[in-house]
């Protein structure tokens, strides 16, 4: 393979890519916007005109969020009981 086609192929790939993920968005945000008129409630049009920039405001949103642990967590050090044909047995959950 020559780096044209490596190239042409990752940039292909990416626009599929990028259009999948905007075609989801858009789509969530008609769905919030149903979901709010079927409630009788105002709807995502907060962020530019007519709320089509909500989209990439939920998208910062989400990777500014904290990602910070819950304070009681017992870091992975969960037990079940797992049933077996001679009694239970403690097994790590992950």
């Amino acid at each position: 393979m020559t780096a044209a086609v490596v190239v042409e192929t990752l940039v292909k790939a990416a626009i599929v890519i990028l259009g999948l993920l905007t075609g989801f968005a858009y789509l969530t945000l008609f769905e919030r916007k149903v979901q709010a008129r079927l409630q009788q409630r105002y709807g995502p049009n907060r962020v530019g005109p007519f709320g089509l920039l909500q989209p990439a405001a939920d998208g910062l949103k989400l990777m500014f969020k904290s990602q910070a642990p819950p304070a009681g967590r017992n870091n992975g050090r969960e037990w079940r009981l797992v049933s077996r044909r001679d009694g239970a047995a403690r097994s790590p959950l992950n």
